[in-house]
Formats: C-alpha cells, structure tokens, sequence
C-alpha cells in the first residue's frame, strides 16, 4: 500500500483536470489538418489539368487594324475612335 498525501492527490487531480481540458482540443485541429490535406490536393489537381476553355488552338477571330474596307461600318468606327495616340514630349 502507498502513503498518498494530500499534495499527491491534488497534484494527479489538477495533472487530470488539464490534461482532460486539452483532449477536446485536439479533434478541431485533426478537422483543420484533414481539411488543408484536401484543398491541396484540390489545388495540385487543378494545377495539373489545364482547363478546356484554354484549349483554343486557332484564333479565328478578325482583327481590325486603322480602317478596313471591307469592315463593318460600325467596327471600323471602333476601330477609328480607338486608335493610340501619340504623346509628344514637351518642349
């Protein structure tokens, strides 16, 4: 049989009493890590596969360049108001 003081009883009960405060701490932690494990295979997954709109292999689209004859009215007015303009230096 062992000689248990009151310091010895008050120490396991507090060495308890924290260590059972501290075990519902551990399960959010285990939630966050599972759930960082995910988005970084999400995120490794989705580096790796580029997406099907960026497949486009020729451009077909017309460009317009200044004015264009055989342009639609409209486009070549775009065209027209949108042409860069040259900055000069100051004198």
């Amino acid at each position: 049989m062992q000689n248990l003081t009151v310091r010895d009883v008050m120490t396991v009960f507090n060495c308890v009493l924290v260590g059972g405060g501290a075990v519902p701490q551990v399960a959010p932690g285990l939630t966050c890590l599972a759930e960082a494990r995910r988005c970084v295979t999400r995120f490794y997954h989705i580096k790796s596969h580029p997406a099907e709109i960026q497949h486009v292999h020729t451009d077909e689209r017309p460009v317009f360049h200044g004015d264009h004859a055989d342009a639609d009215p409209e486009l070549r007015l775009l065209a027209r108001t949108h042409e860069p303009r040259r900055i000069e230096p100051p004198p």
